[in-house]
C-alpha cells in the first residue's frame, strides 16, 4: 500500500490565489487542514474548493466533505 500526498503550511493571505486550492492542485490531495474560516474571504469555505477536496477547520474544530458539483 502506498504513501498517499500530504501538504503541511500555512495560508498566505496576501497572494491572489487561493493557496489551499494551489495544494490541491499539485499535489492531488482529497483533504486540507485550516486554522478557520477566516482564511477565507467572507469566512465562508469556496464551493470552488469543496468541489474538489475535503476541508477541516481547526477552530472550531469541523470537516465539511467534498460535494463534487455536477456538470
Amino acid at each position: 500500500m502506498g504513501l498517499l500526498p500530504s501538504a503541511i503550511g500555512y495560508l498566505r493571505q496576501d497572494v491572489s490565489e487561493n493557496p489551499a486550492q494551489v495544494a490541491i492542485d499539485r499535489l492531488g490531495v482529497d483533504a486540507v487542514i485550516v486554522p478557520s474560516t477566516e482564511h477565507f474571504d467572507d469566512h465562508v469555505i469556496p464551493a470552488e474548493l469543496l468541489a474538489v477536496a475535503t476541508v477541516i477547520t481547526v477552530s472550531p474544530g469541523s470537516t465539511t466533505a467534498r460535494t463534487p458539483q455536477s456538470t
